[in-house]
């Protein structure tokens, strides 16, 4: 698309940067899901959170670059338990949740992987966090 073409009267100017068309496309998505009356940022939206980089910068812009109220944004992460690091990973998450102003919610298995056929079960359960 040329500069003349995206002045054009009645062309919609395309977002440039990450947060615009993150933003976007979010409050598109909203407006599709939640098509009643009401305010579209009003509905629970729930952030799966690995604490990598990727899931980590999808949250950072849910909490600060769309105007959504952060408090209906749930953080969410499973602890696979597979990994020795993973209940630190765990908590980083929950910690970054709670200095964000966002609920958090912990998922883990409910059956311990063993290496063997199968699993043995797990004392531990989906919690609140």
């Amino acid at each position: 698309m040329t500069s003349s073409e995206s002045e054009q009267p009645g062309r919609h100017r395309r977002p440039s940067s990450l947060p615009e068309r993150f933003r976007t496309a979010l409050h598109e998505l909203l407006a599709e899901i939640h098509p009643g009356p009401g305010t579209p940022g009003q509905v629970p939206l729930i952030a799966a959170v690995s604490g990598g980089r990727d899931s980590v910068v999808m949250l950072h812009l849910l909490r600060f670059e769309t105007g959504l109220d952060p408090r209906t944004i749930v953080v969410a992460h499973f602890d696979h338990q597979m990994r020795g690091e993973s209940a630190a990973d765990a908590e980083w998450v929950a910690e970054l949740a709670v200095r964000w102003g966002m609920p958090f919610r912990l998922g883990v298995p409910r059956l311990r992987f063993t290496g063997r056929r199968r699993p043995a079960p797990s004392a531990t359960a989906f919690s609140k966090r």
